[in-house]
C-alpha cells in the first residue's frame, strides 16, 4: 500500500507570499510553430552539428507494429553503433555533458560502470491539438499561489517559454502521455548484494487534461484518475488505490481512497508525501516517483541556464520482452549494456531547500529534455551537501499516444548501493494500451471501486 500511495503523493501548500505570472505576449508566442517546435523546444541543431535539428516525425516502425497496438515495440535505431563508450578511464574529457550523479558512478562503480552515446534523434512529433493547445496556454496559463496550482491551462504544456523553475516543473507534472492508459508494471528494489524485492501493480488511468474531444472551458480541473491494483508482493495483493488529482491544488487538494481485502471497505487514504520512504523497499521518497511529483512548496526554484547533457533517450531496448530481469537488474545499478544516451539539450532546475522546511534531500538539480518536457535525469543532496540520490528516466517515441514517453524510472543511493526501478514490462504481456476505449468516469469513484471488488 506504501509503495502505490507513492501516486497520490500531496502537492498541496502553501508557497511564496507572491506569485511569477507566466502569461507571454501574443508576439512571443509567435515563436512557437517558427523558430521553436509547438511545445516551446529549439527547432533548430546546435553549432556543433552534434544535435540535430527537430524532425517533427514519428520514427519508422514495421507496419506489423500498427497491426498489433499495445505490443512491445521494436528499436527503430537497432542498426546503430554507438559513436563512443563512457568508462572510468575516458569519462573526463566528456564531463561537461555529463551530470554530477553520472560522475559519481564511473568514480564509485569504475569496473562495471559505462554509458554508450548514440547518435542524436529528435523525432516524436505531438498531436496537432497538444501544439494549438500549447500556444493558447503560453498566453493564457498563469501560476496560482506561487507555484502550487495553475490556471488557464488545458490539453498540452501550459508554459512552452518558461521563465521559472516551477514553470518547468508544471511542464512535466502534466505532461502529455494519452488520455486512456491500462498497463501493469513491475518494480523492484536491488540491493548492493544484489537480491531483489519485487512489486507488480495494475495502473487504469484517464487523463480529462488532455482529452481530445474537451476544451478549457469544458475543463473539469481534474489533471487526471487512477486506479492502481497490487498484484505483487503477495502480501498486499488485492491492495487497491484509487486517486483524482485536481490542477488547482489550491482550490481543491488531491484526494485519495484505498480499499484492503481485509477489512473490504473503501476508505479515504493518507497522502504520502515528501521525504516518506515508499516504493520497493523503501528506497526512495514519496516525491521521487517518476523522478519528482508533489508539492513545489518546500523549496525554492530556481531555472538554470539551457544545458547539452547525455540523457537516456530512445530505450527501446530496455523494454525488450527477450531480456529477463535477472539480465537487466545488476549489482550496484541497471545494466549499461541496454542503455541508450543521446545528447541533448535540457532545461535545468535547482531546487534548494526553504529554511524552516523539513526534507531528507536538502537539494536538488533536475534535467528536463527539450522536446517532451521530461524528467530525464535527477541530482538530489543530503544536508551536508554530499550527492546521495541519482535517478533517470528513460524515454521512447510511442506511435499510438503519438509521440515521447517516460519509461522506467531509477533511483539509486550512492550511499548504500541499493536502487529502486519502476515502470518495467519486459514480462508484461502488452505495453502501455493508449488505444482501448477509455472507462467510464463513474469507474473512477469510490462507488467504482466498491463496485470492481465485489464481483
Amino acid at each position: 500500500m506504501k509503495k502505490i500511495l507513492l501516486f497520490a503523493a500531496c502537492m498541496s501548500g502553501p508557497w511564496l507570499a507572491s506569485q511569477a505570472l507566466a502569461k507571454v505576449s501574443v508576439e512571443e508566442a509567435s515563436q512557437l510553430g517558427t523558430n521553436l517546435t509547438l511545445v516551446g523546444a529549439e527547432k533548430a541543431g546546435n553549432e556543433a552539428g552534434t544535435i540535430p535539428a527537430f524532425s517533427g516525425k514519428i520514427p519508422h516502425f514495421p507496419e506489423s507494429v500498427y497491426q498489433n497496438p499495445g505490443k512491445h515495440l521494436p528499436n527503430p535505431y537497432a542498426d546503430e553503433s554507438p559513436l563512443i563508450v563512457l568508462t572510468a578511464e575516458n569519462y573526463k574529457a566528456h564531463s561537461d555533458k555529463l551530470t554530477a550523479g553520472q560522475i559519481a558512478q564511473f568514480e564509485k562503480y569504475p569496473q562495471t560502470y559505462r554509458m554508450k552515446i548514440y547518435p542524436t534523434h529528435r523525432d516524436g512529433v505531438y498531436d496537432a491539438r497538444v501544439g494549438k493547445n500549447a500556444l493558447k496556454n503560453a498566453t493564457e496559463a498563469e501560476l496560482v499561489s506561487g507555484g502550487d496550482g495553475i490556471t488557464g491551462a488545458f490539453g498540452g504544456p501550459p508554459f512552452p517559454m518558461p521563465k521559472t523553475g516551477q514553470e518547468v516543473i508544471w511542464n512535466q507534472l502534466v505532461r502529455t502521455e494519452g488520455y486512456f492508459m491500462d498497463t501493469t508494471y513491475d518494480g523492484a528494489a536491488v540491493y548492493a548484494k544484489g537480491n531483489r524485492l519485487k512489486t507488480r501493480t495494475r495502473i487504469q488511468r484517464v487523463a480529462p487534461y488532455v482529452d481530445v474531444t474537451g476544451n478549457a472551458d469544458s475543463f473539469s480541473g481534474i489533471i487526471g484518475y487512477q486506479i492502481l491494483r497490487t498484484l505483487l508482493p503477495k502480501r498486499q495483493a488485492g491492495d487497491v488505490v484509487l486517486v483524482h488529482e485536481p490542477l488547482n491544488q489550491v482550490e481543491t487538494p488531491r484526494s485519495a481512497w484505498s480499499y484492503m481485502p481485509s477489512t473490504r471497505r473503501v476508505r479515504r487514504a493518507p497522502v504520502i508525501a515528501y521525504d516518506y520512504q515508499v516504493s520497493p523497499g523503501g528506497l526512495i521518497y514519496a516525491d521521487e516517483g517518476r523522478l519528482f511529483n508533489g508539492a513545489l512548496d518546500r523549496y525554492d526554484w530556481k531555472l538554470l541556464d539551457k544545458q547539452e547533457k547525455y540523457i537516456p533517450y530512445n530505450n527501446y531496448d530496455m523494454d525488450n520482452p527477450e531480456l529477463s530481469y535477472d539480465e537487466l537488474l545488476t549489482k550496484k545499478h541497471i545494466n549499461p549494456e541496454y542503455m541508450r544516451y543521446e545528447l541533448h539539450r535540457v532545461w535545468v532546475v535547482e531546487a534548494t531547500l526553504k529554511e524552516g522546511s523539513r526534507h531528507a534531500l536538502a537539494k536538488r538539480v533536475m534535467y528536463f529534455d527539450e522536446d517532451s518536457w521530461n524528467l530525464q535525469l535527477v541530482d538530489g543532496y543530503d544536508k551536508q551537501g554530499m550527492l546521495w540520490h541519482t535517478g533517470m528516466q528513460t524515454l521512447v517515441i510511442d506511435p499510438f499516444m503519438p509521440g515521447p514517453i517516460g519509461r522506467i524510472s531509477v533511483m539509486n543511493d550512492l550511499s548504500s548501493g541499493d536502487y529502486a526501478v519502476e515502470s518495467l514490462l519486459n514480462e508484461s504481456a502488452d505495453i502501455q494500451r493508449f488505444d482501448l476505449k477509455p472507462m467510464h468516469i463513474e469507474a473512477f469513484t469510490p462507488q467504482g471501486i466498491r463496485r470492481s471488488v465485489s464481483r
